[in-house]
């Protein structure tokens, strides 16, 4: 059975480490652009496999404006698809920054446990991430939890080395009051002794 203290320090440090919300800014970083690319998949179904490839390079790239011009060019592709030599037209290039904007906005709508558990999925819908970006955040994910439980059990093993010493020192301490004790009655009943045997002493003809 667990030490109540140690299972008190145990409750306070899973609280501080928050798990909850990876702080780890590599994987922000592949959150981010993964659910970016599925955002923009979803709204662009008529994607061929070629402007999907080009797309996924470019948000690799992080580079905005590079993104903003290459989704552009597949709005335009999409929308003219006998006409792909032509520059996007400005409403294209609008549509992009709106849609990137939005995209943005994915990471902070869902949560890291909900996403980390659907990384399997989502590989297995853009298999073209899986040897990416979606292993990297994977290794992200270990390192950064690794370190976690690395540091927890760090703390718990210097608390339960503090409580133990904490307990090992009263132990010591009612040892030696409870000799003090039984030497005070010892010394007490030496003392009653001898008194008594000075009583009979000066009783004696």
């Amino acid at each position: 059975m667990m030490h109540p203290g140690i299972a008190a320090s145990l409750t306070d440090e899973l609280g501080r480490a928050n798990c909850k919300r990876i702080m780890d800014e590599s994987f922000i970083k592949s959150k981010a652009k993964i659910l970016l690319v599925l955002y923009l998949s979803r709204n662009l179904i008529n994607m061929t496999e070629t402007q999907i490839t080009k797309l996924v390079r470019s948000v690799f790239k992080d580079d905005r404006w590079q993104l903003q011009g290459t989704l552009a060019s597949i709005l335009h592709e999409i929308a003219m698809p006998a006409d792909e030599k032509t520059k996007p037209t400005q409403a294209e290039t609008q549509s992009a920054d709106k849609m990137l904007k939005e995209g943005s906005n994915e990471s902070s709508l869902i949560n890291d446990p909900d996403f980390i558990a659907d990384l399997g999925s989502i590989s297995s819908t853009m298999p073209m991430l899986q040897k990416t970006i979606i292993m990297d955040a994977h290794d992200q994910v270990q390192k950064y939890l690794g370190k976690i439980v690395d540091k927890l059990c760090r703390t718990l093993f210097s608390f339960a080395w503090r409580i133990q010493m904490e307990d090992i020192r009263l132990q010591l301490k009612l040892d030696v009051d409870r000799r003090s004790e039984q030497d005070i009655r010892e010394v007490g009943r030496s003392l009653i002794q001898k008194v008594n045997s000075l009583s009979e002493l000066s009783d004696s003809p």
